[in-house]
Parts: C-alpha cells; structure tokens; sequence
C-alpha cells in the first residue's frame, strides 16, 4: 500500500542504486539485494523475505522496498533458500541471526552499528526471535512484524482444520509436516506442487505480478502416487474430520519448529519497539496472534488494519480512521529507527 499510495512501479527500481551481493550467514552464504539511495540514513532496514517462490524478486517486496528507500533507508534484502523454497525450518533462525552478526560487523554495510528489522508473516517471527537473541537486542533498533506469529501451535491448528483457512499455506504447512510420519510421507511433493498451483493461479490474477502463469504440477504429482495415496493426498485437501485426525497424529513429530517458532515464550526478552500490523481478515495467521504479542512486549504499536492483506486499496470517507491508524504506525517505526 505505501509503494501505491506513492504511485511507485516495479520497474522504477532501476533508477536507485541496487546492487546484489553473496553476504556471509555464519557458515553459510545468502545471496543479497541491497538498495540505497544519495539520502539513505546509517541504519539501514533489513527486510526478510516471505514464503513466495521468487524469494527477494517478488515485485510486491521490491515495491514495499522501493517505499523504504524513498523514506531514506538503506535496505538489505537476504535470501534465505529454506524460505524461499516453503520450508519451514527451525534452522531459519539461526541462519538469519548469523546473518545479522555478520553485516553488524560490517561498519559500511551498518555504519551506525545497529539494523532495523522488517518482515511478513512467518518471516516476521524470525526477526522477532533475532530480536530476543542476547547477542543482537541492544542493536536492533525497531522491528516490523506484519502479520507475524505469536506462538506456531495456534496457527498450524488453524490452518489444519479452519475452513477459512488460506489454501497455499495449508498446503505448505501440509507439504512440510507429513514427511515426518511414514506412511504420509509419499505426500510430501504432492502438497509442495499444490502449493506452487495455487500460488501460481493467484498471481496470474495479481496486476502487482507481471507474467506470471498458472502451472499445472498437482495433476502429475498425484499420478505419481499409488491409489491409497492419492486417496489420503485428496481427503487431506478435501476432508477437514480427516485433517483433524492426521493432525493429531502428527502433534508430536512438530514439537520442534513449534518450540523454535514460539515468540510469547521469548517476548518478554524482546526490548526493541515492535510495530506489530495485522490485516483484520488475514486468513493465514489469525490477528490474535498479534493482540497476544503486543500484551506480552515491552515497547510496541498494534495496528489491525483492513488494507493488509487486501488487493483492493481504495479508500471510502469511512475508513479514513484506519488510513490514519496505518500512517501513525509506520511513523512511529520510522522514528524508533532514527531515535
């Protein structure tokens, strides 16, 4: 919304200074999109990716960070290819937390030796458990959770057996999980070509997503399976008494990425001012996620919005209140950076 309301394209990045880099993450390497312009501030904004296939090169990302870049901020873009991929990975964590060690040793990449944090959704409670680490709390500024997770429990459950659940993240999470019990576990690349389907057809329909086409891999992947488990593959995307119990078979198999993802266990560590934004109808992560965050954090800014999540941005006389509440949120995470 920000890079709309500033009339910003995907294409106008050409005219800021972009450059891609391979950045040290501890042991590993994550590929980089860094964009500065002649303004940028001495701390810049490290934005983490989502759970989209183009990774840093989703248009929505580049034009969320072209609004950021306007604003006068650096921004370092990391790829993390367990994210980009759809897994969901307790090891997320730790990888972009080296990642953050690292560019915070780097005085060029952070000349004021501190970062500011920007994420959505899944990615979001990755920059809050960073922001708990007691080797980065005094030097993350402020963090922007959009859509984050308090705790993963609430939200796996959700998308397990609400039929309002969004699809593509039921199928992720479907896609991740049921590895983790063997008779399942032939499904696995079955739920990854749904998810790769449905993301593909909603982007089709997305004028923010240019060329995108509608793929086809879920009919060939269920042909690859055997009669038994192209049944199980069809009742777990149809059936919600069957997810439910699939779901409790697999409730003991998840204790790790639900204890890794568990924010509210670590909140009261998180010392940085968090502006926490939530889209009223978000069917991903419930906004109850957030309302539960921002009673636990010591300095935060809830705003639950009807625009997040939302293709449609005109505004009516009526919702003017909530345009406002949006502004004075992303305000005041602006000012926690500069503070």
């Amino acid at each position: 919304m920000l890079a709309q309301q500033r009339g910003l394209s995907h294409s106008a990045v050409s005219a800021q200074q972009r450059r891609f880099a391979d950045l040290p993450a501890g042991k590993n390497t994550l590929h980089c999109a860094i964009y500065d312009s002649p303004q940028s501030k001495s701390t810049p904004i490290v934005f983490l990716h989502g759970m989209s296939p183009l990774g840093i090169s989703d248009p929505r990302q580049v034009r969320a960070v072209q609004a950021l870049v306007h604003a006068g901020f650096r921004v370092i873009c990391p790829e993390i290819p367990a994210i980009r991929n759809l897994h969901i990975e307790a090891g997320s964590i730790s990888v972009f937390c080296a990642f953050l060690k690292d560019i915070l040793a780097d005085a060029q990449l952070t000349p004021s030796g501190k970062v500011a944090l920007f994420a959505p959704s899944f990615s979001g409670a990755i920059c809050l458990k960073a922001a708990a680490d007691r080797a980065l709390a005094e030097r993350i500024c402020a963090v922007c959770a959009i859509g984050s997770l308090a705790g993963i429990r609430g939200s796996m459950e959700y998308l397990f057996l609400s039929a309002q659940a969004d699809a593509y993240a039921r199928f992720i999470v479907l896609a991740n999980y049921l590895p983790l019990v063997r008779k399942y576990a032939a499904l696995e690349q079955a739920f990854f070509a749904m998810a790769h389907d449905n993301w593909s057809e909603n982007a089709a329909e997305n004028p923010l997503l240019p060329g995108i086409r509608k793929t086809g891999y879920t009919r060939e992947a269920l042909r690859k399976l055997n009669t038994a488990q192209r049944r199980s593959a069809e009742r777990l995307r149809d059936d919600s008494a069957f997810r439910a119990a699939v779901f409790a078979e697999l409730g003991p198999f998840m204790e790790k990425e639900i204890s890794a993802y568990d924010v509210l266990s670590v909140a009261d560590s998180i010392t940085s001012p968090v502006f926490l934004l939530h889209g009223e109808g978000d069917n991903v992560i419930p906004p109850q996620e957030s309302l539960q965050l921002a009673e636990r954090l010591e300095k935060s800014r809830l705003v639950i919005s009807p625009f997040v999540g939302h293709g449609d941005s005109k505004v009516s006389i009526r919702r003017i209140p909530d345009v406002l509440r949006l502004i004075s949120g992303f305000a005041w995470y602006f000012k926690q950076i500069g503070a």
